[in-house]
């Protein structure tokens, strides 16, 4: 993936979580408006067994002191099963969470992890905090 230099691009929704990489992270705080020196690294680490989604957590190594930026993020997306994959998207799952996410967010109905990535699209799903 091409680095823009320019104005702050949405990152595109990853197929699955093994995707992850430097750039990317990169493209993802750059466009949530974060300050942060650029992503040198990425380190992922799973979460859970991965029954309903595949959900790690990545750890971030900058190109200097992060400052406020988050030294890592929770990346939960669809499931590796393409059947279940398929099934979760056809009944509305993956919207029903991000709508979910999103309504408790702009609430502040609770205390939440910042959303960074919240996108479905074509039956994939990407829910980065």
């Amino acid at each position: 993936m091409a680095m823009n230099s320019g104005a702050s691009r949405t990152p595109p929704i990853l197929e699955r979580c093994q995707d992850i990489g430097p750039e990317w992270i990169d493209l993802l705080l750059k466009a949530s408006g974060t300050t942060a020196p650029p992503v040198l690294g990425v380190e992922l680490r799973p979460i859970g067994a991965g029954n309903a989604s595949d959900t790690r957590r990545v750890l971030i190594e900058y190109d200097g002191d992060p400052g406020g930026a988050p030294r890592s993020l929770v990346c939960k997306f669809h499931p590796d099963s393409e059947e279940q994959r398929q099934g979760m998207a056809a009944g509305g799952t993956f919207d029903r969470e991000i709508g979910s996410y999103r309504a408790i967010s702009e609430a502040n109905a609770c205390r939440i992890p910042k959303p960074y990535r919240l996108a479905t699209e074509n039956g994939f799903f990407n829910l980065v905090t």
